[in-house]
């Protein structure tokens, strides 16, 4: 996830061009438990080496409210993390080669090759809006405990807005 919007901010903490990375796996019975607390599988979450340990507070929050669920297992880390989105393509790595995604924005199919393809009006998670699903073919490389290379995937980048009380919906937080 990043930050992008300069001005962004959770209370007093400036969170304008915060970056965090989340690699996970929501488990095969994600779409059984809708909702607060659902159990999932696995994830782990990497600050950028940028932030503050006041940013890292303020995402986690954040974090904890829009992806309100319970993972079975969560690392955290630390890394250098760059971040780039044009209009063709989007692309994430973490300095330390333990992931890397590139996102192609021109390969999926629409009849308007001028345009994205874009999912307009689709919650996404716990967040107030967002400005839709710009679809991408997605190659997703992790070197984690449990590694995994996707090419040529389904993806997507999403600009959303979380608002007002931003507090998880349960009393168990998901992230340490």
């Amino acid at each position: 996830m990043h930050w992008g919007c300069k001005g962004s901010h959770y209370g007093d903490v400036d969170l304008s061009n915060q970056i965090v990375w989340m690699s996970g796996d929501l488990g095969g019975d994600w779409h059984k438990h809708p909702g607060p607390g659902m159990p999932t599988a696995w994830t782990v979450v990497a600050y950028d080496r940028r932030s503050t340990p006041e940013q890292r507070k303020a995402i986690e929050k954040v974090v904890n409210a829009v992806f309100n669920v319970q993972w079975n297992k969560m690392g955290t880390r630390e890394d250098a993390i760059t971040w780039e989105d044009t209009a063709g393509t989007a692309h994430a790595k973490m300095a330390s080669g333990l992931a890397e995604i590139t996102l192609d924005k021109q390969s999926t199919s629409r009849p308007d090759k001028s345009a994205p393809a874009v999912i307009k009006n689709l919650q996404y998670w716990g967040t107030s809006s967002d400005e839709g699903f710009v679809l991408a073919y997605s190659t997703h490389n992790f070197n984690g405990d449990t590694k995994f290379s996707h090419q040529k995937k389904n993806g997507f980048t999403i600009a959303w807005t979380a608002k007002g009380d931003v507090a998880p919906q349960s009393s168990k937080p998901g992230m340490p």
